[in-house]
Parts: structure tokens; sequence; C-alpha cells
């Protein structure tokens, strides 16, 4: 299994089905240890399909900054996203 680390800005990730479809099948990790601004589309491209509690070692839970926790969480449960892009 890989880690991918992902960018400062999600939105540059050129192709996030690809890396969910890697993430799904388990062959990659994610690493959000660099990202600083997840807006909601491409943090729902990157994010189908995966589970908070299922998939919580791939997705790098560990690594998400505390202040994208809350809008990981609600692509992930299907409540209500932040307002505001989050950004650390």
């Amino acid at each position: 299994m890989s880690v991918e680390r992902l960018p400062a800005d999600l939105a540059s990730v050129a192709d996030l089905g690809a890396l969910n479809e890697r993430v799904r099948s388990g062959a990659a990790t994610l690493d959000w240890s660099a990202v600083v601004s997840a807006p909601r589309e491409p943090l729902v491209g990157l994010l189908a399909g995966l589970d908070l509690v299922d998939d919580a070692d791939a997705l790098g839970f560990d690594t998400i900054p505390d202040a994208l926790i809350p809008a990981v969480q609600a692509v992930l449960s299907g409540t209500a996203f932040p307002e505001a892009a989050p950004r650390v």
C-alpha cells in the first residue's frame, strides 16, 4: 500500500476519481498533513463511497488537520458542509 501525500489545496489534485478508487481498493492511504484548503467538490470526489469508521486507516484520519475534520466528517456522513471552504 502506498501513502498518497495530498497537496496544500485539495482542488489541485488532477484525478480525484482515480485516487478515490485506489483508496477504496486498499492500494493507497491518504496523508492530509500538508492540506490547508479543502473545498466541498474535491472532498466529495475524494471521499465518495468511503466510510469514516470502516475506512479510517485508509483515509489517514490521524493526519487530517483539526480545522478540516468537520468538513471531512460532513462529507462522509452526508450532513451539512461548513459554509466557507475549510482552511487551516
